[in-house]
């Protein structure tokens, strides 16, 4: 069942050999299916503390019901919208999508250790996502060409992981002193 749309703004919009014969689309739709309630950890923008307050006894219309509630909630920043700008990736794949937007949707979409599965994997930005966020991930891939790519993106990021697990350590261990 469709839940909701976000969009996603990019820095440019492609395709200027049809700028004459159609708007130049500068987003792309990303579209939420589920058949219930979904795990939903919102990103939240900014960092400042927000504290919002209902009195006791409050009567509050929440979608077409009453809720009366005494609660005090604590915020660090703005919930998010639906719209969302990350610059486009280019290089790997003619549709390439930016690693953060997918770390974005994964981290709001999954908890870590959570399975994830892209079934037209592309360069492999899902698996590299996921890694980098400590999420299972299954990837499928057609294109053989492609298949190489994401091994190694895949070892790249892996020996990035590693390389900052170590400098993690090393800062752990001087903050230790």
């Amino acid at each position: 069942m469709f839940r909701y749309e976000w969009i996603w703004e990019k820095d440019q919009a492609p395709n200027f050999l049809m700028a004459n014969k159609q708007p130049l689309k500068k987003h792309e739709s990303v579209l939420i299916f589920s058949d219930s309630q979904t795990i939903y950890n919102p990103q939240m923008v900014g960092n400042e503390e927000r504290i919002q307050r209902r009195a006791p006894d409050e009567i509050t219309e929440v979608y077409g019901g009453k809720l009366s509630m005494d609660s005090l909630s604590v915020y660090h920043g703005r919930f998010p919208n639906s719209i969302i700008k990350f610059n486009r990736q280019r290089g790997l794949h003619p549709t390439q999508k930016p690693v953060a937007l997918f770390e974005y949707l994964i981290r709001t979409y999954t908890n870590e250790h959570d399975l994830v599965l892209d079934n037209c994997a592309g360069s492999g930005t899902t698996g590299v996502a996921c890694q980098n966020l400590n999420r299972n991930c299954i990837l499928i891939e057609k294109e053989h060409d492609y298949c190489d790519i994401i091994r190694e993106r895949m070892a790249t990021a892996e020996t990035l992981q590693v390389e900052q697990r170590k400098q993690q350590t090393l800062m752990d261990f001087v903050v230790a002193k």
